[in-house]
């Protein structure tokens, strides 16, 4: 976020090692007790962790939103009470306060999931859009496109399932490629 917002591609950064040995990298990926390569997420995350660091200071603020727009999402996504209590679980479960101390990027992926579940539900013409999000998160959300099959809308046809994965596509496109595309490789190294 610092080198986001002075202007420096947040892939093309170096950064100490955090961890204080190599073990946990491969060879050559630490050199000199920094870290060779940038920011290991696609841009999504790195948008919205700005957008708590410039509201309250702090990254974590936006995680913190995070959770608490999925949970109102779990809790939306049908009438009754198993919403509420699937959204009390989340919001309580103990690890959560370690994942927000910590300031992990996983509470974006279960808002981006939370919201494609409430748009299948509430509003099916969202859906490709939220889907899209969730694809832009994280690396390896790119393993749920195949269940883009069960966000169709009836009947499933091929035409439809193209429709809607391209249109997902296209957002995560969007909002990955400007940033990426100022760096190609060091983005394609860091992520």
């Amino acid at each position: 976020v610092a080198a986001l917002l002075a202007g420096v591609n947040p892939y093309s950064i170096t950064f100490p090692n955090p961890y204080g040995s190599a073990a946990y990298y491969g060879p050559g990926m630490v050199v000199d007790g920094r870290l060779t390569f940038g920011f290991v997420y696609p841009p999504l995350s790195l948008f919205l962790s700005t957008v708590g660091q410039w509201v309250g200071g702090d990254v974590r603020y936006a995680q913190l939103g995070a959770m608490t727009l999925a949970a109102a999402f779990m809790a939306t996504t049908r009438p009754g009470r198993l919403g509420g209590l699937a959204a009390g679980l989340y919001l309580f479960t103990p690890r959560n306060l370690f994942v927000l101390e910590q300031s992990w990027t996983e509470p974006f992926i279960v808002l981006f999931l939370a919201a494609t579940v409430w748009c299948a539900v509430r509003t099916p013409r969202l859906t490709p859009y939220t889907f899209g999000l969730y694809l832009a998160d994280q690396q390896y959300a790119v393993l749920a496109l195949p269940l883009a099959l069960l966000l169709t809308r009836p009947p499933m046809r091929l035409r439809g399932l193209w429709g809607f994965s391209l249109r997902a596509v296209v957002v995560a496109a969007v909002v990955t490629l400007p940033l990426a595309l100022m760096d190609l490789t060091g983005f394609l190294r860091a992520v």
